[in-house]
């Protein structure tokens, strides 16, 4: 994708005049993240801002014991974070962020990025709105894994993560690693869901065989 298309997609760039339109696509250079690739790790500094196009990173917390726990993701017509924090202030990335899919992006320099900030009221009402909102939605993160079970939290993002044929291709590590539980801890959750008959489950993928008694299981704990 061409840096324009990809700006295209983001408020501040629409709610912009010609003139400074063509200020945010000189600046910008097109980058490209292939699947399964760092966009950042614990302890690196921030050195742009990626304004993503397509794809999607997922941004989470890795623990010295090989757990992890996903924080948000950042997909088409989203910026992360934790880079516009790590842009603002300096301070060095405390999370890693991978590409779950192929990201194409529009990389702005830090240097520019404050710039920007500082000067432009439209641009900063859009950093501040992104970043209020994704702080909502850690806080909603943070509160249900310190008082919801796992089981209620497997079903909720079964529910949310099954397409239209009811099929999630996902492995219990991944599940475990989004959830911030362990791998076994999983396992066992998903096996009761079967038992059930509200689940089956392969290698690699888990069908769902009652939504309806998959919703009223995650609901009614």
């Amino acid at each position: 994708m061409d840096v324009g298309s990809i700006l295209e997609m983001f408020a501040f760039y629409e709610a912009s005049p010609t003139s400074r339109r063509q200020q945010w696509e000189e600046a910008a250079t097109p980058a490209t993240l292939k699947a399964g690739s760092f966009y950042f790790r614990t302890g690196s500094e921030c050195t742009a801002v990626a304004f993503v196009g397509s794809g999607r990173v997922r941004v989470f917390k890795p623990s010295e014991d090989g757990r992890e726990i996903s924080l948000y993701h950042v997909g088409a017509g989203e910026t992360c974070l934790l880079t516009l924090v790590s842009a603002l202030t300096g301070d060095r990335y405390a999370a890693d962020g991978v590409a779950d899919e192929e990201v194409d992006a529009a990389m702005v320099p830090v240097s520019v990025f404050r710039t920007w900030f500082e000067t432009d009221r439209v641009f900063r009402d859009f950093v501040l709105r992104t970043i209020g909102g994704r702080m909502v939605a850690l806080m909603q993160l943070v509160e249900e894994v310190a008082f919801q079970r796992v089981d209620r939290r497997l079903a909720q993002y079964l529910l949310q993560s099954s397409n239209r044929l009811e099929v999630i291709s996902v492995t219990h590590q991944e599940v475990a690693a989004y959830l911030g539980s362990s791998r076994e801890t999983v396992s066992r959750s998903l096996k009761e869901l079967e038992r059930r008959g509200l689940l089956e489950l392969s290698r690699g993928l888990i069908r769902i065989q009652d939504r309806s008694g998959l919703h009223a299981y995650a609901t009614s704990l």
